[in-house]
């Protein structure tokens, strides 16, 4: 009778001090599993070519983490996490600076300005390119966001800057910018020297004051009224500024005596001159092309009377010849010499500003807030000269 019986094991026994520690299968093949134990495996695998890095990118995670303990014989259990997708943000360049210019690149105060972008910005990722427009006015914020400024908005000597900031839909980039100064009109009005001038509402002078004008003299022979008050039937009041056989000269009466500061050379006719006859509240002087002349005592005394530009307010003393700007003001503005300017700007010394630059109409503007206003008489010409021309 043949016999089965049950298949031993071997087993490896460990002996401390005459006592089995422990005992250990000696079959590998032999595992112990228990019903608690789980593994559970997520396996994701990208292909292909990199990410653009201008896309959004998906980012596979996996992360595994000891979930509990065998009962039976210590074993750890795992258990896989879910899958984790983090978006990397696009990448983006910023568009590069335009090229900007302003338009007239030499304006004068009857232009309107344009910021221009002369060369677009470039954009690495080809996206549409819009532009921010501002401007500024002398170094300040002048509120302006659009393309234009409008020239009554403009003054002579001012420097306005305008910027372009490109956006690609995105984020700005740097802004180009482009400056500006503003320029007198060359313009001006041109007497004959029979019955022309223009006339304006009195004007008060202070105890100091200046009477200045550009001129471009013809015939000087006699005596020729620049800009004046004087009236023969209010003999010995009122300033005047003129030319009498080729030598500037100003009036600055004393009530009983036609007080007079002389220039000693004559100046030439054809050519631009700037002339002021000056008043410090003791003497007064008169300056030709940026030079003082010797000054004159006088206690100068007015009574009111309209002023002109081109005559004496009677008896004529027409003068012949363009005249660019004339300006009164209620300081003495040149006490030594000096580097005549064009293009004034009305300041707080200024009584009266006619540019003369309107170029048609019989009106002229006065600058200052005191918006004294002249009309030409006679047939006095509008031209487009000035000084430097």
């Amino acid at each position: 009778m043949t016999m089965n019986y049950p298949r031993t094991q071997s087993l490896l026994c460990l002996f401390v001090a005459s006592t089995v520690v422990g005992c250990t299968p000696t079959n590998p093949s032999t595992t112990d599993t228990d019903s608690d134990t789980e593994t559970d495996t997520d396996t994701s695998t990208t292909t292909g070519e990199p990410p653009d890095p201008t896309t959004s990118t998906t980012v596979p995670m996996t992360t595994t983490e000891p979930t509990g303990t065998d009962t039976t014989d210590g074993t750890a259990t795992t258990e896989t996490s879910e899958t984790t997708e983090t978006t990397a943000p696009p990448v983006n360049t910023p568009p590069t600076a335009p090229e900007v210019a302003i338009e007239p690149a030499m304006p004068t105060r009857v232009d309107d300005l344009t910021c221009v972008v002369a060369t677009e910005s470039d954009d690495a990722e080809g996206d549409s390119i819009t532009y921010a427009f501002a401007w500024t006015r002398d170094g300040e914020d002048a509120g302006i966001a659009s393309e234009t400024v409008t020239a009554d908005q403009l003054e002579i000597g001012q420097v306005w800057e305008c910027s372009a900031t490109p956006n690609d839909g995105t984020e700005d980039g740097p802004a180009g910018t482009a400056a500006a100064t503003v320029l007198p009109v060359c313009a001006g009005v041109d007497f004959d020297g029979n019955d022309d001038y223009i006339g304006a509402a009195f004007i008060t002078a202070p105890t100091a004051w200046t009477v200045e004008a550009w001129v471009n003299p013809g015939d000087q022979s006699g005596q020729r009224a620049i800009v004046s008050q004087v009236d023969n039937a209010e003999q010995f009041k009122n300033f005047e500024l003129g030319i009498e056989n080729s030598k500037p000269y100003i009036l600055a009466p004393d009530g009983s005596d036609w007080i007079k500061a002389a220039w000693p050379n004559a100046i030439s006719s054809g050519e631009w001159h700037h002339i002021a006859g000056i008043y410090d509240g003791t003497d007064v002087y008169i300056a030709v092309d940026g030079v003082v002349g010797a000054k004159v005592p006088t206690l100068f005394v007015e009574t009111e009377l309209p002023l002109h530009i081109g005559a004496r307010v009677s008896d004529g003393f027409f003068f012949d010849g363009k005249v660019f700007e004339v300006r009164v003001s209620a300081s003495a503005r040149y006490t030594e010499d000096f580097d005549p300017a064009i293009g004034w700007i009305p300041d707080a010394d200024a009584l009266a500003l006619w540019r003369l630059d309107e170029g048609e109409g019989t009106v002229t503007a006065d600058s200052t807030d005191n918006a004294n206003e002249g009309t030409i008489n006679g047939e006095a010409a509008w031209v487009l000269e000035c000084p430097g021309t």
